[in-house]
């Protein structure tokens, strides 16, 4: 198994080599999910890659964000550089972009980010079908699982994440920093929302016994999977990813060359004790360690009492003595120079440096686990607070050395060096992988009358090799005869023969050439207009359709008592009314089809792939015609059985290439994402598409059930399945509440605090000529739905009239339905 580690700068990036990883991964100044990374420049990138694969190592770059139709061309042209000196892999979760880079760069490396949300044995068989080499599993993942998604696509590289932080929500899934703050996580720029504290609210009413257990519902835990790594190499992982570009060089040194360390000693047979090793990741950053999803318990996968660092327990306040210190029976280790924090009852403890310490009265520099020591703290503190270790000064000096790697590790080349009277001078140099280069002078060699070419001298100017990565090791003068030429013909050789040997260990990491002519050529037929709308099949002149998605049958029911045209009936059992099954779903397929409304099963986002086979058989037995894809697992299905397909929002799509892709998947209608804004709709003009109008948008689907975290319940204890017969949300500080809502696989589904409303803006909608619009109706009572679904429809059939509806009438009706609490989304402000 390789080792990926993180690099958010050029030190990260240095201390990544030192400390053993295989690959590092790092992103560009833009198009990356890490924004507030340091990240690289185009330079930089460069000079990485060129590092990386004189030290056979490996670069990765992540595009691992959704992108604006505006941004691809420069995209492509840039992604034309790193192509061109040999990017390992991209690493890509837009549609439209693997799309682009198919077609002009078909030898290029794509892995799948972990933002496209591979999940399922289906999902990666269409990720590999598709070119690319590698996936990056998600996060919430069991070995079993990932046994089996190996199984099935043994031919496809699996990626794991193995340590540092996780996200509540599956990656690629979260809209929550986007709709609450303007900061899209699809868009590399996530304000962090889960690590705020809420409050857990239960019909109107806070359920206060949910505050012992910790107020930061969705702040997980940190994974550390370090006990696991034999399973997963026996599990068919290619690769362990080690989460962190947003953290310091220090982090990435201590943690990476755990891992190192941990993979040589399985490598050669030994069974590694990892207690001393856990303790210095724990030191260097935790929020609590958990092993996620991986051993199928979530006992562990929150750290809601604390959403950041903790460090390491050293100890409690003894007691205060007679010179005001607080005195600490340490169970760790501490120095002077080391960090502390003393966490109180209620707000934030002191936190500080140690200058100074005392045992038995005098000062000392360190002192050892079982020692009773005294620090003086000047904020107020009480007996029996506990204390934490946060920085240990030791630790980071040593992983600060990694800074000096490359000028402690370079490269060893061998020269040799022939010299005859009236000859050019031979130079050779060899490298230690049996590289050589062989350089003439373009003058020939005379007899020295002062200085002639010794060995002193040939050695002084043949080892300034500068800020390469190669010093001179040896020199052979091989036919020495007193004899000179220009120095800069020396110093022009010696330039010469080091760029051949870089060329030559570059030479194995390059791409075939993309001839210029024809690359311009195929991009301007690409981003010609005429290509994105050509044989779409919509004719651009009819109204848009109304579509409703539900979650239940009286839902459906009311929906299609009110005449709309399509309905999305989704099959996953969400909230407290009774799930879809075979006898009402028929009946509501015959009911829509008298009042020639279309009904279209719509499957969840996450499907694992025992689930998924349970929705297939149920599809095989219900038989499905057409579906509703949340997933590319669910679309690889769809595609190979010949369904009609509808690709759901989960699909992010942000520009028009990712519709064409999904389309030539099969896709026959995409809804796009409800991050674009009414400018850049624009540029979908004429496709397939349709756009959210209304209701509750999802903004998170999480593997981890935040109510049974909150009430305590243990893996194993009966759960009494309150959300089945009780309404739950999250409370913010600014008093919104966002509804919390369970699947049949008690996976939470969070939604919007508010309801997106457009039904006032229809008529500028309608200008962008979408195939349809939609209506998110998963969480609205059917008396409620009825009232939403006739005002669209009203409206939708006056402005088909060419009639501008009354805007005294559009107020009342919005405050009807909305309680005069509503949201315009992203339509006239669009995201970060």
């Amino acid at each position: 198994m390789k080792l990926l580690a993180p690099a958010g700068n050029w030190q990260a990036f240095i201390a990544a080599i030192a400390n053993g990883a295989d690959i590092v991964y790092l992103g560009g100044k833009d198009y990356s999910a890490r924004q507030s990374a340091g990240n690289f420049s185009t330079q930089e990138i460069i000079s990485a890659l060129e590092i990386a694969h004189l030290y056979n190592k490996k670069i990765y770059i992540t595009i691992n964000t959704i992108l604006q139709n505006s941004e691809l061309e420069a995209l492509i042209d840039w992604i034309r550089v790193l192509y061109d000196h040999g990017a390992d892999a991209l690493i890509v979760q837009d549609l439209g972009l693997i799309y682009l880079l198919r077609k002009l760069f078909p030898d290029l490396n794509l892995h799948a980010s972990t933002q496209m949300t591979v999940h399922n044995a289906l999902g990666a068989k269409l990720i590999k079908e598709q070119g690319l080499k590698q996936a990056v599993l998600a996060r919430e993942l069991s070995l079993a699982e990932i046994k089996n998604i190996h199984a099935e696509n043994p031919d496809l590289q699996l990626e794991v994440f193995v340590h540092g932080a996780l996200c509540y929500c599956y990656s690629g899934q979260c809209l929550f920093s986007s709709m609450v703050g303007g900061r899209s996580g699809n868009r590399g720029r996530c304000s962090q929302p889960c690590r705020m504290s809420y409050k857990l609210i239960e019909n109107n009413g806070m359920d206060t016994a949910v505050e012992k257990n910790g107020t930061y519902l969705m702040s997980t835990a940190d994974l550390c999977l370090l006990d696991h790594l034999k399973e997963l190499q026996n599990a068919g992982v290619s690769a362990l990813k080690i989460e962190g570009r947003m953290k310091r060089m220090e982090y990435v040194a201590v943690v990476t060359g755990i891992y190192r360390q941990v993979l040589d000693q399985l490598r050669f047979g030994a069974e590694p004790d990892t207690k001393d090793y856990k303790r210095d990741l724990a030191q260097i950053f935790n929020r609590n360690f958990t092993d996620g999803y991986f051993t199928g318990s979530q006992d562990n996968c929150l750290s809601s009492k604390r959403p950041n660092n903790r460090g390491i327990y050293i100890g409690r306040i003894k007691n205060k003595n007679a010179g005001g210190l607080a005195v600490i029976k340490l169970k760790e280790p501490l120095r002077v120079s080391d960090g502390i924090e003393v966490w109180i009852s209620k707000g934030k403890g002191p936190a500080f440096i140690i200058d100074e310490m005392f045992m038995e009265n005098r000062s000392i520099a360190e002192a050892a686990a079982g020692d009773e020591i005294a620090l003086k703290i000047k904020e107020p503190v009480n007996v029996d607070d506990r204390v934490f270790k946060t920085h240990d000064h030791q630790l980071m000096m040593k992983a600060s050395e990694s800074h000096n790697w490359l000028q402690n590790n370079k490269l060893g080349v061998e020269a040799a060096v022939y010299m005859r009277i009236d000859a050019p001078v031979r130079l050779i140099f060899r490298d230690d992988e049996g590289h050589s280069s062989e350089i003439y002078s373009e003058s020939t060699a005379v007899p020295a009358e002062k200085y002639p070419l010794t060995y002193d001298l040939l050695f002084d100017k043949l080892s300034r090799l500068g800020n390469t990565c190669f010093y001179l090791r040896s020199l052979e003068i091989v036919e020495d005869e007193q004899v000179m030429i220009p120095f800069r013909e020396i110093n022009k050789m010696r330039r010469q023969a080091i760029t051949e040997i870089m060329e030559q260990r570059f030479k194995p990491y390059r791409y075939k050439a993309v001839e210029g002519t024809w690359y311009e050529k195929e991009k301007d037929l690409l981003f010609d207009k005429k290509f994105l709308t050509e044989d779409n099949g919509r004719d651009e002149r009819r109204t848009p359709y109304i579509s409703v998605a539900v979650s239940n049958t009286e839902q459906a029911a009311a929906a299609i008592e009110q005449k709309t045209d399509r309905i999305y009936l989704y099959l996953d059992g969400l909230g407290n009314k009774a799930a879809v099954n075979k006898k009402s779903y028929w009946q509501i397929l015959e009911w829509g089809e008298k009042n020639q409304v279309e009904i279209i099963p719509a499957w969840p986002r996450i499907q694992k792939t025992e689930e998924m086979e349970k929705y297939i058989k149920q599809a095989e037995d219900w038989g499905f015609t057409k579906i509703m894809a949340g997933n590319v697992g669910a679309l690889q299905w769809a595609k190979e059985h010949g369904l009609k397909i509808f690709a759901d929002y989960s699909f992010n799509v942000f520009n028009p290439f990712s519709v064409k892709y999904l389309q030539s998947l099969g896709a026959s209608i995409v809804c796009l994402s409800p991050e674009l804004n009414y400018s850049q709709l624009t540029d979908f003009a004429g496709l397939p598409v349709e756009i959210l109008v209304h209701g509750e948008v999802l903004l998170m689907v999480a593997e981890n059930c935040m109510l049974r975290s909150a009430w305590g319940i243990k893996e194993g204890k009966p759960c009494f399945k309150y959300c089945k017969s009780k309404a739950y949300c999250l409370e913010d500080e600014k008093k919104y509440c966002f509804p919390v809502v369970t699947d049949r696989n008690c996976r939470n589904y969070v939604f919007n605090s508010r309801p997106l409303f457009m039904l006032d803006h229809l008529l500028k909608l309608a200008q962008l000529k979408p195939a349809g619009f939609r209506i998110e109706a998963r969480l609205d009572e059917h008396q409620k739905l009825g009232q939403i679904v006739a005002s669209y429809r009203m409206v939708r059939d006056q402005i088909k009239k060419g009639a501008a509806p009354d805007r005294d009438f559009l107020e009342k009706i919005r405050n009807s339905i909305t309680s005069g609490s509503f949201t315009r989304g992203h339509y006239f402000r669009g995201v970060q």
